[in-house]
């Protein structure tokens, strides 16, 4: 289980004449204080085994948000997007399409793959996982 903060880059793109947000969103796991027993099962004929182990929480931090009003230059908010993946660093990119389609998305895909080119990445349909090395 990853337990470091996450840094998620969300957008939220608008039609043309419409608003467009962009986010920097961190995720953290909090502990609570509780502690617990964890079962480790050994199939090899061994007994099983007691762990202890902190239960914990994720919450989620908004770092940054922003807001572009219209008329929405996707050239702009993919400029900005690389932007941000830049300056955040190892992140996840996750952005809703359901207004521009294709195009944008080919477009910020792009910008941010120019921003990241020398660094390892992971690139999938949606998210893009950003790491560094």
């Amino acid at each position: 289980m990853r337990t470091e903060p996450l840094s998620i880059v969300g957008v939220e793109l608008g039609a043309r004449m419409e608003n467009t947000a962009i986010s920097v969103t961190e995720r953290v796991w909090v502990s609570t204080g509780e502690l617990f027993n964890k079962v480790s099962r050994n199939y090899a004929g061994e007994r099983d085994r007691l762990q202890a182990r902190e239960r914990v929480t994720v919450e989620y931090h908004v770092r940054h948000l922003e807001r572009r009003s219209p008329p929405i230059r996707y050239k702009g908010v993919a400029s900005r997007v690389a932007e941000l993946v830049s300056t955040v660093g190892e992140c996840v990119v996750v952005m809703d399409l359901t207004r521009t389609g294709r195009p944008v998305h080919a477009l910020i895909i792009g910008a941010v793959r120019e921003v990241i080119k020398d660094i390892r990445t992971h690139v999938s349909q949606c998210p893009i996982i950003v790491t560094g090395e």
